[in-house]
């Protein structure tokens, strides 16, 4: 408990300059081999239940590897490699004190820092400090799983509670959309609020509905993400981490055999379901939707309004766009502009799919 403290003042979507992102700040890479998955909608490295476990898991790993606590917190802020590094360089030694000038700067106030917060949170009565009464204690708060694309918006206009403490609840997702079309999605809310959600659910996706044209679709693509092999891997290992077969691994890379180095570059294909919109009369009639990748050219989401009533330019918002990031791909757009052209008063509220106009009038 006291070591998320120091990693992130227990804040659930805490960032740091390297990227490592939540509660326990976690980098990309050592959150998937943890479980923690992070798409479009949601970063599993932010939802504080998840990560914690991971986070004990990780933490664990690493009291075995070194047998010493104070190790191990050192390797969990600045990585094993480091650590053994230095352990290296003391001529062998395994006291943290002993190897703690040849650590990384941070790692060299990570173990202290984590000491003086223990202290703190002991001894906080004779100093004065006294502790924040949370807004919502455990058994005030209820999971209601979503099975269908619902924004935090709607559930706060139809259950009567604040947005923001849907997002203080919630802080895994990305964007204000509840992403439960695919599987049923676990949304927290306060307990009455679940169990009216509970009562009026059905007519609350139909009312969505009809207010929402442009509705989610799915469909699979296949991905691919490059592994460095590290020291002692091997295919099955590697396989296993990211649920894939050996003999795909040596297809995909045209290996004769599963011999394999240290800094050889794999190539691993995963399908992922990536969100796509289309109306409800396209869905009807099984049209087929194409899908357009964050990595393609921004200007293939453009599209020119030939009427002349509506002889605007517009951008189809993707999933995770924010109106700070479309500014910076179009040239000679700002997010002030952005809001006058569309009347948008809250920038949170875009959806995949939405249209939005980005140059005057022709």
């Amino acid at each position: 408990k006291n070591l998320a403290i120091v990693e992130s003042a227990l804040k659930p979507v805490a960032k740091s300059r390297a990227s490592a992102v939540g509660l326990w700040q976690f980098m990309y890479y050592t959150g998937k081999m943890y479980n923690l998955n992070v798409t479009s909608y949601v970063d599993e490295r932010r939802d504080p239940v998840k990560a914690t476990e991971a986070a004990c898991q990780y933490l664990g790993d690493l009291y075995k590897m070194y047998d010493n606590w104070e190790l191990a917190l050192a390797a969990y802020n600045s990585g094993p490699g480091n650590v053994n590094k230095a352990i290296r360089y003391s001529g062998g030694r395994k006291n943290y004190w002993e190897i703690y000038r040849y650590l990384p700067r941070e790692t060299r106030g990570y173990v202290p820092a984590f000491i003086a917060v223990n202290y703190v949170m002991h001894y906080y009565k004779e100093h004065g400090i006294a502790p924040i009464k949370p807004p919502y204690l455990y058994h005030q708060i209820d999971t209601t799983m979503v099975t269908s694309n619902l924004d935090l918006a709607f559930f706060s206009e139809s259950l009567g509670v604040p947005i923001e403490e849907l997002e203080a609840l919630n802080p895994e997702l990305k964007t204000d959309v509840v992403p439960g079309a695919v599987e049923p999605y676990p949304l927290k809310m306060p307990y009455k609020a679940s169990q009216l959600y509970a009562s009026i659910k059905d007519s609350l996706k139909t009312q969505y509905r009809k207010e929402n044209p442009e509705i989610v679709a799915y469909k699979e693509i296949d991905q691919y993400i490059t592994h460095r092999v590290r020291r002692g891997e091997v295919l099955g290992t590697i396989a296993s981490r990211y649920g894939v077969s050996v003999s795909n691994i040596r297809n995909w890379n045209r290996l004769r055999s599963n011999m394999i180095r240290t800094g050889q570059n794999l190539v691993i294909y995963k399908k992922q379901r990536v969100a796509v919109t289309a109306t409800n009369e396209q869905l009807a009639k099984k049209e087929t939707v194409t899908e357009t990748k964050k990595t393609e050219a921004p200007t293939k989401a453009i599209a020119d309004n030939n009427t002349k009533e509506q002889s605007f330019k517009y951008y189809t918002v993707q999933p995770g766009d924010t109106l700070w990031g479309i500014a910076q791909k179009l040239e000679g757009v700002s997010v002030e502009k952005l809001k006058s052209l569309n009347d948008l008063s809250n920038a949170k509220r875009l959806k995949p799919g939405q249209k939005l106009k980005i140059s005057e009038r022709i």
